[in-house]
């Protein structure tokens, strides 16, 4: 959801990011006014071990909050807690996200998905400014999904998003 929630790796309501040409930027709070329903705070952790394989499917439209924020380091790589903190909605509607978290920072963002072969997924977020998001797997089911971002050659972030009632 970088979440669908997509955002969760841009989008803040700090300044937007110049480097992007040709980018429209927007206020964050402009881009929808959405109500953030987590009531939970999802503490970010490092694990040392290799992520779980994608294994693709479609995100069903509704509304998510997340439930689990990993950093798979590798064997021998950094565990414990990273120091962010999600308590993030993302809103999934035909393609089509709108996330707010209120954890670590408020980042308000709105985007578009699209998945594509097994387990693929492409990002791209469109407010405040256009940029496209680190994520490129998914593992999805009716009631969930996580969303895969590469961070460097050894670790990976996974966000999952459960579908609320």
């Amino acid at each position: 959801m970088c979440t669908l929630a997509l955002a969760a790796c841009g989008g803040s309501e700090a300044a937007p990011d110049a480097s992007i040409p040709d980018a429209e930027v927007h206020d964050a709070a402009a881009c929808h006014s959405e109500e953030n329903v987590a009531t939970v705070d999802v503490i970010e952790v490092g694990v040392d071990q290799a992520p779980p394989t994608p294994t693709g499917g479609s995100i069903v439209d509704g509304t998510y909050v997340i439930t689990a924020a990993v950093i798979y380091s590798g064997v021998g790589g950094q565990t414990g807690e990273s120091g962010v903190v999600y308590r993030a909605t993302s809103y999934s509607e035909a393609g089509v996200y709108r996330y707010i978290d209120e954890g670590t920072a408020r980042v308000v963002t709105t985007g578009a998905y699209q998945t594509s072969g097994v387990d693929g997924v492409q990002v791209v977020q469109q407010c405040p400014n256009l940029a496209p998001l680190g994520f490129d797997h998914v593992s999805a089911s009716p009631t969930e999904f996580t969303l895969f971002a590469p961070l460097d050659p050894t670790a990976t972030q996974a966000l999952t998003f459960t579908l609320q009632p």
